[in-house]
Parts: structure tokens; C-alpha cells; sequence
């Protein structure tokens, strides 16, 4: 047997696939291993065909993370899924 995509075999002598872990994904069947979610994506479930797009007012600057982080306060992300940072807000406006 080989492995279903959203799961791997590391080694030889295994006697069932893995899921892939929180943070990663593999979108292929028969992988030794599991690809981190790239900057500006993240997934929170085991067994992931693929990653999720940090939402609009959310980034996610680290690879391999379960989850989006919300832009701090001063900043924003008013449309940019999958961004890595976030904006200051420009003079006048601001966010809460």
C-alpha cells in the first residue's frame, strides 16, 4: 500500500501511513514526508490536502503554524489573504 495524500511513510518497515501533523500538508499520494504550510497560510487539522490562506486582517509570518494571527492594533490587512505582515495604519485612521 502507499500513502493517501494527507498522509506520509517515513521509513521502510512501517505498517500504516501517518496523517500529516497540524501545520503541514501533502497533496499527494505515496510521500515520505509532509510539506509545512508556507508564510501567510496555516492549517489546524491532522491529515491536510492542503493549506489555508491567512484571512484579510490576519498574517501569519512563520511556516508550518496552525493558525492565522490578528493584525496588532495600529495595523491592518484590509484585503491581502495569505499575507506575512501586516500594514500601519495610514495617518488619520486606525484600528481597534
Amino acid at each position: 500500500h502507499f500513502a493517501e495524500k494527507g498522509s506520509f511513510v517515513s521509513s521502510s518497515g512501517q505498517t500504516a501511513a501517518l496523517p500529516c501533523p497540524r501545520g503541514t500538508y501533502q497533496p499527494s499520494a505515496g510521500s515520505r514526508l509532509c510539506e509545512p504550510c508556507p508564510a501567510g497560510y496555516y492549517r489546524n487539522i491532522v491529515g491536510a490536502l492542503a493549506c489555508l490562506p491567512a484571512e484579510p486582517g490576519y498574517y501569519q509570518a512563520d511556516v508550518g503554524q496552525t493558525e492565522a494571527l490578528p493584525c496588532p492594533l495600529g495595523m491592518y490587512n484590509p484585503s491581502f489573504a495569505g499575507a506575512v505582515d501586516c500594514d500601519l495604519c495610514p495617518r488619520g485612521y486606525f484600528s481597534n
